[in-house]
């Protein structure tokens, strides 16, 4: 392949990559990475289980859905609001505004 070819793709690369900050931000609207972009923290139906059941031992059925369709149980989830300049992040996708550690 060309180097200049291979110079343009890999940059690129890099920018999609930035972008949606080694898939957090799955948008690809994030001006920055607050949850950082080591995008392995997918949690499995088992740690969701127990972490509902703990959490909410009564409605743990409803925490399950929230986290599957807020973050697909994406532990280091996050989105940004162009509008109102804030940051969703995390399994239940909670505003950074209501938590002290963003992710």
């Amino acid at each position: 392949m060309n180097p200049v070819k291979m110079i343009i793709l890999l940059s690129l690369i890099l920018q999609i990559n930035s972008l949606t900050c080694g898939g957090n931000c799955k948008a690809g609207n994030c001006p920055e990475c607050p949850c950082g972009v080591e995008s392995d923290d997918w949690w499995n139906s088992t740690r969701i289980n127990s972490t509902c059941s703990v959490l909410f031992p009564l409605q743990a059925s409803c925490c399950k859905c929230i986290i599957a369709s807020s973050s697909s149980g994406q532990a280091r989830f996050m989105s940004y609001s162009e509008q109102l300049q804030t940051y969703q992040v995390g399994l239940f996708a909670m505003d950074e505004t209501l938590v002290r550690n963003r992710c």
